[in-house]
């Protein structure tokens, strides 16, 4: 590891008190931790540690790089791949990194100890890597804890679920590892979820058109989401929340009455609801009962929002769950996870408090449900590496139907990001339209996604054709049982093909998606792929 390495801790000029950088190597593992402390710079240097630039450390690379596959945070919520070598000219926000070096790989994986948040950045120089460490408001005169974790191996795949295993066993990320899961039996069948449906218009009675259209095509639905726009809102359309309680305009029978209704007249075995992890979009409404009746729990931030307050989420969520399950509701689906940093940036201890806000809301959730929710919208560090409970988190941004030009990002993020994101959690590759352009794309991504797979049709519009291709005589859906692999030619980059693999029972599967605009013969074997088009291949395994 010394020969490939060389640290290199950047201060802007400044002197710094403490012990510095220090790196302890077991094996081929090595984690990177820091103790300086800045209180005896000029107080405009503190604002280093508020936001861009952050101090930074610097790691020099021996070796020409001759592969690179970054996992890159590209908004608040959603990440995607980046296969730039250069590392000067990667993009910001890097939070998982691998690197093929003379035939063998090397990973870095930032973690985020206490109250600073560590991410990968560009450099000054190509062989350069840099890690940025903020902790996000103005004040902050110490940097104390260990930032990142890296491995080196002969098996990419191996090298990172190494320094997963690594950060995990130390406690550098509290989210267990995806191998030491079960992904609950309930997707094991076929589900439906209200948004591409109906959007924030979701009613009760669209719910049951939907129902009566799946029963008369012998559809198998076996669990559904009502997903956002069931909730109570402020009259202004603010995107606030008001109460714990459903909207009863468009759920005259509230939600007991229709959730009773779905489980006996169409033999849904399960109903999960949305709600948001900050309560709603932008939080709490303040002129409302459930402020009045919570706001002990509140947490008022810098821009004026109402949200759960770090350990007080768990009383929050509890009492909200407590309702849920009266009505019938069997799992949730928690949702804008990335909003919390965002909306405590700039606040003193922030990236901790989002951080205990994750850990106490996942509890909340697994006390109530167990391992029943869907994580969405939380693909940032903070939250993916604070979760001690959860199974299962959105891998992608959403599918958007109406937007087939994005659907080849959307393969991309998936199969990427389930490299670094496989490791912690089984992957929810997002709900898809039977009745679309991509639907055989999209039905053999989630076939071999190895996490749930469910339509969101709008009402008369679902194929029966495509569900019967994906489903066996019981209406069991045909799954994978890992995470979803790009093959290691694939790794880092594609030329026009993605070839992705996993295993279903004691078959080896292998899924090809054309990315191109035009047909193509699949090298490895003799099966054609139209454009914009994918195949499937289920081979015998060897024992």
């Amino acid at each position: 590891m010394e020969q490939t390495l060389y640290l290199n801790f950047r201060h802007y000029g400044y002197e710094v008190a403490g012990d510095g950088l220090k790196v302890t190597q077991t094996g081929n593992v090595s984690e990177i931790s820091i103790d300086v402390m800045c209180s005896c710079l000029p107080y405009d240097f503190q604002k280093v540690l508020q936001s861009d630039p952050a101090a930074y450390v610097d790691i020099v690379i021996g070796g020409e790089i001759d592969g690179a596959l970054s996992r890159v945070q590209y908004n608040p919520f959603w990440s995607r791949p980046s296969f730039e070598r250069n590392l000067s000219q990667i993009p910001d926000g890097v939070q998982n990194i691998l690197l093929k070096i003379a035939g063998r790989y090397l990973t870095v994986l930032p973690v985020s100890p206490d109250d600073i948040y560590s991410y990968i950045s560009p450099s000054d120089e190509r062989n350069t890597l840099r890690i940025k460490l903020t902790r996000y408001y103005e004040g902050a005169d110490n940097l104390k804890g260990v930032f990142a974790v890296i491995c080196e191996g002969k098996d990419p795949y191996q090298t990172i679920q190494c320094a997963y295993e690594y950060a995990v066993k130390k406690g550098y990320i509290k989210t267990p590892l995806r191998k030491d899961k079960k992904l609950p039996d309930m997707y094991k069948g076929l589900g439906w979820c209200t948004w591409n449906a109906f959007y924030h218009d979701v009613t009760e009675q669209g719910i049951i058109d939907k129902l009566e259209e799946l029963k008369e095509k012998k559809v198998p639905l076996k669990w559904l989401v009502i997903d956002d726009g069931w909730s109570q809102i402020s009259e202004d359309n603010d995107f606030k929340i008001t109460s714990f309680y459903e909207d009863r305009i468009k759920f005259p029978h509230g939600l007991k009455g229709c959730i009773e209704r779905i489980k006996r007249d169409y033999g849904i075995e399960k109903v999960g609801v949305w709600h948001s992890f900050t309560g709603y979009w932008y939080g709490i409404e303040k002129d409302s009962e459930l402020y009045r009746t919570e706001q002990d729990l509140l947490l008022k931030t810098h821009t004026g929002y109402y949200i759960p307050n770090g350990e007080r989420a768990y009383d929050f969520f509890w009492k909200w769950y407590q309702y849920l399950k009266e009505q019938g509701v069997d799992f949730v689906k928690m949702d804008t996870q990335g909003n919390g940093l965002e909306f405590l940036k700039g606040m003193p201890e922030c990236v901790n408090t989002v951080a205990i806000m994750q850990r106490e809301a996942d509890r909340a959730v697994h006390d109530c449900f167990g391992e029943n929710v869907i994580n969405c919208m939380g693909m940032h560090s903070i939250n993916a590496h604070n979760r001690p409970y959860s199974v299962l988190s959105r891998n992608s941004d959403d599918f958007y139907p109406d937007k087939p030009e994005s659907f080849k990002e959307h393969i991309e993020q998936n199969v990427y990001n389930a490299v670094f994101h496989g490791n912690l959690f089984y992957c929810d590759f997002d709900m898809w339209w039977t009745n679309h352009d991509t639907a055989k794309q999209s039905s053999i991504l989630r076939m071999i996604s190895g996490g749930p797979v469910y339509i969101s049709d709008r009402v008369g519009e679902t194929n029966p054709e495509i569900i019967d291709a994906i489903t066996d005589q019981n209406g069991t859906v045909i799954m994978c049982d890992d995470v979803p692999l790009p093959t290691e030619d694939c790794l880092f980059g594609h030329s026009g093909v993605i070839k992705v693999f996993n295993k279903c029972g004691n078959k080896k599967v292998t899924a090809v998606f054309n990315m191109t605009n035009e047909p193509l013969q699949y090298s490895d074997s003799k099966i054609q792929i139209n454009a914009n088009d994918a195949e499937i291949i289920w081979e015998v395994r060897e024992v």
